[in-house]
């Protein structure tokens, strides 16, 4: 009864002439068990990683045994921020492999004028891709915990939940809906940017390594991060939107009706379908927060090309922003000792206190 309810509340929702029961093939209440289950499973492995390894690696790499008591919380958070890098890099790389393993042999693979044509796709064809999809849908529910518990004072808290949500449902919806080859390509592309960004802030967070620091070796990663996110996330994405577009909403369903008819309200043409729609529409509003997010990195750049240094404007406090604008931006030697080889922060308070007069 209850699926009946269902398949006959949402047939206004499909095209006249779509079979209803190909869209739903190949998926049942146990993925969605397994998928939820997976993402718990992620949180606990996250947290067993940064204790035993990320945590001890950012200790040295992070300078934590020569902070002084006051820069303490600090550098804590910063310790925080580096384990994520870590872990966020190492589950993307991983995932994004094996992906790309799946996708190569695909004849349609990159080419859009043979992903959106045809769709839905037969339901055969994603039964391959079903693994993977459920581990990226797992991935981004524990990506929205993750958000909900540690990065709340971010400034683009609300766009990274929004960015979640979308996430999870386009690759449900991708996969459910028969829409799997947008849905894998849209993954490949842009888990290879998330490996690139998070590669560059893992190297930027290595203050124990000077020549890491140093002004021309932040602006190539800055440069790889602005090439990588406006090639995968802005154009290539914007193209995949554009083909939707053409392709798989308006070639077909011009027709656009409003109906008021025996108290209920009805719109679209009988050929109209709204789960394609809806598909499309998420795509655009996925395309439009990596814009957002193209022009605070373009942003980033252009400080640190002409003014030798940057602030992260979505992550970092004010108080880092006035310390990178003070140094440059960059660790120097004189930042980790005086000249003697002991560390600044064993100076004594009268000689700080001095110093600051001086400035």
């Amino acid at each position: 009864f209850f699926s009946g309810t269902v398949k006959g509340t949402m047939a206004q929702f499909v095209p006249g002439d779509s079979d209803w029961s190909l869209r739903g093939k190949y998926c049942d209440w146990d993925d969605v068990m397994i998928t939820v289950g997976c993402g718990v499973a992620f949180l606990c492995v996250r947290y067993v990683l940064i204790m035993l390894l990320f945590r001890p690696f950012g200790l040295k790499v992070k300078l934590m045994d020569k902070a002084s008591p006051d820069e303490l919380p600090e550098k804590e958070v910063e310790l925080q921020k580096f384990c994520k890098y870590c872990w966020h890099g190492c589950c993307y790389l991983v995932m994004w492999l094996w992906a790309l393993y799946l996708y190569l042999p695909m004849p349609w693979a990159f080419d859009m004028d043979q992903i959106w044509p045809g769709y839905p796709h037969a339901p055969e064809g994603k039964l391959v891709f079903k693994k993977l999809f459920i581990l990226e849908a797992a991935w981004y529910i524990h990506g929205f915990i993750e958000s909900m518990i540690h990065d709340r004072k971010r400034k683009d808290f609300a766009m990274m939940i929004i960015h979640h949500v979308l996430a999870v449902a386009l690759i449900v919806g991708a996969y459910w809906g028969n829409a799997h080859r947008i849905g894998i390509t849209v993954i490949v592309s842009q888990d290879l940017s998330d490996i690139i960004v998070y590669l560059s802030k893992i190297i930027y967070q290595c203050v124990a390594v000077p020549f890491l620091q140093q002004k021309w070796v932040h602006t190539l990663l800055l440069l790889a991060i602005t090439g990588s996110w406006g090639c995968t996330r802005v154009a290539f994405l914007g193209f995949a939107v554009y083909k939707g577009w053409a392709y798989g909403i308006i070639k077909d369903y011009r027709t656009f009706d409003f109906k008021i008819s025996y108290g209920c309200v009805k719109f679209g043409h009988e050929n109209f379908d709204w789960l394609s729609f809806a598909l499309v529409m998420q795509l655009t509003l996925m395309l439009l927060l990596q814009i957002v997010w193209f022009g605070g990195i373009c942003w980033m750049l252009i400080t640190q090309v002409f003014q030798g240094s940057f602030h992260d404007m979505w992550h970092d406090s004010d108080a880092k922003k006035k310390k990178n604008q003070k140094n440059g931006g960059a660790v120097t030697k004189d930042d980790k000792t005086n000249g003697n080889g002991s560390s600044p922060r064993t100076t004594s308070p009268l000689k700080r206190a001095n110093s600051k007069k001086i400035e």
